[in-house]
């Protein structure tokens, strides 16, 4: 197929590995669905009334969509069972206007009514003349309830996954914090706290510095990552939502597989490649056309942006992005870039988190402390931390063994002790002790013991440790045939102790806090046995 295809599109055979390579995982995937669409198809046939054993549509397509199994699957399967299923000539068809239903999708809505905004002049973004400006002089064009209009800002607005730009606005004496910053059209809102400004006054601006640098570090830091997961991952990533943030952010991707911790480590080792190389950031407006005929659609990474002019974000030779938000003018500037974690949030959907700048210093640090702590507590060098985990683990193993020996001796003793306590009820052996101040491990292995030697063999045992009580009952199964079930009883004499309790038919235990209550509830589970019928 690859060497057919490659003639007409060259691109197919260059891609091969990573064509073979999803073929693959899809294969295994699709595979994977099946298996656990049949199960749960048996469970739902097996399950049905003798009086509505057939399928729906509406059950077919459902089975479909969410489950992945095809109409044929469903009615070779049920089949089997004696269940009618009639599948529709048009069945795909219908799947297709079922997904094709117009979805009303909410508009976004201006904070304030847009009646307020008409006749007022774009806002002039001072943000992208000048990214570095934190103070700046304007002039107050309207109020509208907490939000202020001004004939031109330095405060970014919230878009493009960051947040906005906060800060104060300061005309003399009088002073307001700047809480959010929106965007309405082309008029920038600046919700004030006091909102004490008015028309026409002259005003003077000031941006948190520390906030923005964070954003802007974050925001390029985002352009470097995706540059970087491309190079290792392959060109077929393209990114599903961003989030920047002052301390951390997040990038979703798409790709066809886990992303491994080699490849991980890969990622950011290229990402503070490219921040070390400190390679130019360039900003400039093109035209669409022109934009799209040199760059192509990669640009659209963070979606299609709308207008006919268009802000292209370049990370020289790494990343080109059409894009909206402030940025460093260098990539040196960033600083530092450190990936803090990963996860696949949705089937071929990867979500990666990470800290720039400042705060990716911040995160190393925190685990720095961390170490130092662990090596204090351990009592040996950071750099032998790992030698001394896995001796400490391989002990743990050793120790864990030992214990288990241990509770199968204890259980061995037990059971001699319990078996001594034994009476018979018809065909049953009835045991029923309590001990205090032993483990459960203990008690279920000795149980185990009785039942696995007499199948007619029950046992009921109570204990009481450090204020509360609980209580544990196991049938063999010949017991369990004869109509013993463990659960009902022990949900039943659990309120006994002033507590809950249950379980299977063959084991069951429960537990609370009235120890005076212990002995009356063993003795009830076994008057609930002697009962014919009963148990």
């Amino acid at each position: 197929m690859v060497r057919e295809l490659s003639g007409q599109f060259p691109e197919i055979s260059e891609r091969r590995e990573y064509i073979l390579q999803v073929t693959e995982a899809e294969e295994r995937k699709y595979s994977e669905a099946l298996e656990r669409g049949v199960r749960l198809l048996e469970r739902m046939v097996a399950e049905m009334p003798e009086d509505r054993r057939e399928i729906t549509e509406e059950q077919l397509l459902v089975l479909y969509d969410s489950h992945g199994l095809p109409p044929e699957i469903v009615r070779e399967v049920a089949a089997r069972a004696g269940v009618r299923v009639e599948v529709p000539e048009d069945f795909y068809i219908r799947v297709a206007k079922s997904h094709s239903r117009v979805r009303h999708v909410p508009a976004q809505t201006s904070p304030v009514d847009e009646r307020e905004l008409k006749g007022l002049r774009p806002t002039r973004l001072l943000f992208y003349e000048r990214p570095k400006l934190m103070e700046f002089e304007a002039r107050v064009l309207k109020t509208i309830g907490d939000y202020v209009v001004l004939d031109r800002t330095a405060f970014y607005p919230e878009g493009g996954g960051q947040p906005s730009d906060i800060g104060e606005i300061v005309a003399g004496e009088a002073r307001a914090a700047v809480k959010e910053v929106l965007k309405a059209g082309d008029i920038v809102l600046h919700r004030v706290e006091p909102a004490i400004f008015r028309r026409g006054q002259r005003v003077t601006g000031r941006v948190d510095w520390e906030r923005r640098r964070s954003l802007m570090a974050h925001h390029t830091a985002t352009h470097i990552l995706l540059g970087a997961l491309k190079k290792v991952l392959g060109p077929h990533v393209w990114q599903q939502g961003a989030q920047k943030g002052v301390e951390r952010s997040r990038l979703d991707v798409s790709h066809f597989r886990r992303i491994s911790r080699e490849e991980m480590e890969e990622v950011e080792r290229l990402c503070n490649k490219v921040i070390f190389e400190n390679r130019r950031v360039l900003t400039r407006w093109m035209d669409r056309n022109e934009a799209e005929g040199r760059y192509g659609f990669e640009l659209y990474q963070g979606g299609v942006v709308p207008g006919r002019k268009l802000r292209v974000v370049e990370v020289e030779g790494w990343n080109v992005q059409a894009c909206a938000g402030t940025h460093c003018e260098s990539t040196g500037e960033v600083g530092l870039l450190k990936i803090t974690g990963v996860e696949r949030i949705q089937d071929g959907i990867e979500r990666i988190e990470f800290a720039a700048g400042g705060a990716a210093l911040k995160v190393i640090r925190e685990r720095e402390a961390g170490l130092a702590r662990i090596s204090e507590m351990l009592g040996v060098q950071e750099e032998k931390l790992p030698e001394a985990v896995k001796r400490m683990v391989e002990e743990m193993k050793d120790l864990r063994r030992k214990v288990e020996r241990m509770e199968a001796r204890v259980g061995e003793m037990l059971a001699d002790l319990m078996r001594s306590r034994s009476v018979r009820m018809g065909e049953l052996k009835v045991i029923s002790t309590r001990i205090d101040e032993i483990g459960s491990g203990e008690l279920i292995k000795a149980c185990e013991r009785i039942v696995g030697e007499d199948e007619n063999a029950v046992v009921v045992v109570g204990g009481a440790s450090e204020g509360s009580a609980r209580i544990m009952m196991m049938a063999g199964r010949k017991a369990v045939e004869k109509g013993v079930d463990c659960g009902r009883i022990i949900l039943k004499v659990s309120r006994m102790i002033g507590g809950g309790g249950g379980g299977r038919p063959n084991f069951a235990q429960g537990g609370g806090t009235r120890v005076e209550g212990l002995d009356d509830a063993i003795r009830a589970a076994v008057e609930e046995i002697s009962r014919p019928g009963e148990g």
